[in-house]
């Protein structure tokens, strides 16, 4: 399949990293795009490694090689995920203009990296 739930842990862990990915513009605004281009690939790296067996060797896992299929679903579901969150933005900033713009962009798109990351599995091999 193409979708799996999480344990409660790995649901935790994740919904924390993106939430700060998305609260970098709060920091400072021009981080927006440093937080979108930061949750794109940890959603990308989250997302192809979700489902692959653990090696229980930091080393293999670095050199596994990539698998062809696993790393277009990969990126197909990274990049429409990134897509949907941001035209959410759009929808989103009417509702929440006592906020800057670019802290609603960048949790936005956030918020659909962790869903992808979260959700959705590549490895179908395993």
């Amino acid at each position: 399949g193409v979708m799996e739930f999480p344990s409660k842990e790995e649901l935790i862990k994740k919904a924390a990293g993106f939430a700060c990915i998305g609260l970098l513009p709060a920091l400072a605004l021009s981080w927006a795009s440093t937080s979108v281009s930061l949750g794109f690939a940890a959603a990308l790296y989250l997302l192809y490694n979700r489902g692959a067996p653990d090696t229980g060797n930091d080393m293999e896992a670095a050199m596994r090689p990539p698998k062809v299929r696993p790393l277009l679903k990969t990126t197909g579901i990274t990049l429409l995920m990134g897509a949907i969150g941001s035209t959410f933005s759009v929808f989103a900033y009417g509702a929440f203009r006592f906020l800057p713009q670019e802290l609603v962009i960048s949790l936005c798109t956030s918020f659909f990296f962790f869903i992808a990351a979260t959700f959705f599995k590549a490895q179908d091999d395993y």
